[in-house]
């Protein structure tokens, strides 16, 4: 869902990293570098490779202060590059505005996405101090504890140029890089289970082999995310956003991304138009292709097994003093057998024996 990484200054971004990211949401990438001198230098696209490119190539140059990098994944609103992140503020042109989450649903029709509605509209008019610890807890209360905001801002009237809302919801590296959740870690994705990832130049998993359970970074449990819902047992909480599985009390659900070919095909099996999948649509296709299997009839040539009962045909009621003994009743073999004469012999023997 997204992915957010935010630079202190003089950070250089990881591109690698980035590339990670990117594939894993391809709906748009853009970012913003604060410069010394008062510059803010923004740019947008939906080729990731150019947009990663030019980045780096302009935080090369320009690394004395803070920057920010988004990959889109989107949840509402057109593919297109004006919903690309990051976002103006409201009308001020010296100040932009990255999110990683859902801060609301948009309605049907509406061409935004959420974080755009947000920067446009409600940023500016609910949450005009940022320098103020009480405008930050109220602008964190709002958000909710999933979701990350990034702002990058050149306006004198800020104090800083750099803002990290809901910091700790994210993963800081030891380099000093900051991301909202784990999609910058490389990946290969097998259709019902992830395998082994490991940072280049590592030889550490970042995701464990087939089989094996992930480590829960939201409640810190250990080995009780499942490898194909990535959904921890313990907490219920999605690995990769840390939001909760289903929905909670304030609406907050997890709107990750599937992986893209699963996505795409998906897409296709029921018409989405352009917006974005999540994982519970993807579980109801699922769940629907499979009654669809259930209910369709058996090929030639196929065996089916049926589950329905059969009445059996009533039979007399049986007891003990209607049965006849049977020949040979109590020696345990058929009557006129070997078994029967051998055992008639033995106990003549154990006769004369006594006597």
């Amino acid at each position: 869902m997204c992915l957010l990484s935010y630079y202190d200054a003089w950070i250089i971004p990881d591109t690698e990293r980035l590339c990670n990211g990117a594939e894993a949401n391809a709906d748009g990438h853009g970012y913003a570098i604060a410069t010394r001198a008062g510059r803010l230098l923004t740019g947008h696209g939906m080729n990731a490779a150019q947009v990663i490119a030019e980045f780096a190539e302009l935080r090369k140059r320009h690394h004395d202060g803070p920057a920010l990098f988004h990959s889109r994944f989107s949840t509402g609103g057109r593919l297109d590059e004006a919903n690309c992140h990051p976002y103006q503020v409201g009308r001020d042109r010296k100040t932009v505005l990255a999110h990683n989450g859902v801060l609301f649903h948009v309605k049907p029709g509406e061409t935004r996405s959420d974080t755009r509605i947000f920067a446009e509209r409600i940023l500016p008019g609910q949450f005009t101090s940022l320098d103020r610890p009480r405008t930050r807890a109220r602008l964190e209360a709002y958000m909710g504890k999933f979701n990350k905001i990034a702002i990058i801002t050149v306006n004198p009237r800020y104090r800083h140029q750099g803002y990290l809302f809901n910091e700790r919801a994210g993963v800081r590296l030891a380099d000093g890089e900051w991301h909202s959740n784990h999609d910058f870690k490389p990946f290969t994705y097998t259709y019902g289970s992830y395998a082994s990832a490991t940072v280049a130049g590592s030889a550490a998993p970042l995701r464990r082999r087939h089989g094996e359970r992930l480590d829960c970074d939201t409640c810190g449990a250990f080995e009780t995310v499942d490898e194909v819902t990535l959904v921890c047992s313990m907490c219920h909480s999605c690995w990769d956003c840390g939001m909760p599985s289903e929905q909670d009390e304030d609406g907050n659900a997890c709107q990750c991304y599937l992986p893209l070919k699963e996505r795409k095909r998906a897409v296709a099996a029921q018409d989405l138009s352009d917006r974005s999948i999540t994982w519970e649509e993807y579980v109801k296709l699922q769940d629907a292709k499979r009654e669809e299997e259930e209910e369709a009839p058996a090929r030639p040539g196929t065996i089916t097994f049926s589950t329905a009962l059969v009445p059996l045909p009533r039979v007399p009621a049986v007891t003990s003093s209607s049965l006849a003994p049977l020949p040979g009743a109590g020696t345990g073999w058929p009557a006129g057998s070997e078994g029967e004469a051998a055992a008639g012999n033995e106990e003549e023997e154990e006769e004369e024996t006594g006597k």
